[in-house]
């Protein structure tokens, strides 16, 4: 199994054995000081998120054996928000409808619509995992706690 361990700045895959590269800068709190800069973040903060977190995750397709379920690994408060609105195992469609509520508000939705997905660092936590999972052919996510 594949382990991602998400902190606030970075993130790093590993499957147990081994580390699959440095840390990328990918954690929510990075992405929010890079990129999300409103709260809620707007439509074009959003978009120059997605195009930071491709950047950094795309180069790492195909480094590993395929698999199905990622585990994350993270004590961000944001990760324990995310497995309250869905549950500690997330598919990629659940996880790609909560994207899209998140997009929404992003968009102009009112905020009130979803707060906990308008918060910023809710919104860079579903983000990073949407893209992950997207990009490095994941099916499904195991939220955990270290």
């Amino acid at each position: 199994m594949i382990t991602l361990t998400l902190d606030a700045r970075s993130a790093r895959f590993e499957d147990g054995a081994r580390s699959f590269g440095d840390a990328l800068p990918l954690g929510p709190a990075q992405l929010v000081q890079d990129c999300l800069r409103h709260d809620p973040p707007n439509g074009a903060e959003l978009e120059a998120a997605i195009e930071v977190v491709e950047d950094l995750v795309m180069p790492l397709h195909g480094r590993w054996p395929a698999a199905e379920e990622l585990q994350v690994v993270s004590a961000e408060a944001a990760v324990a928000t995310l497995a309250g609105l869905a549950s500690d195992r997330v598919t990629r469609d659940q996880l790609e409808d909560l994207f899209n509520r998140a997009a929404a508000v992003a968009q102009g939705r009112p905020r009130s619509s979803d707060a906990q997905l308008a918060q910023p660092q809710v919104m860079a936590t579903v983000l990073v995992l949407r893209e992950v999972m997207h990009h490095l052919g994941f099916t499904r996510l195991v939220l955990a706690r270290p």
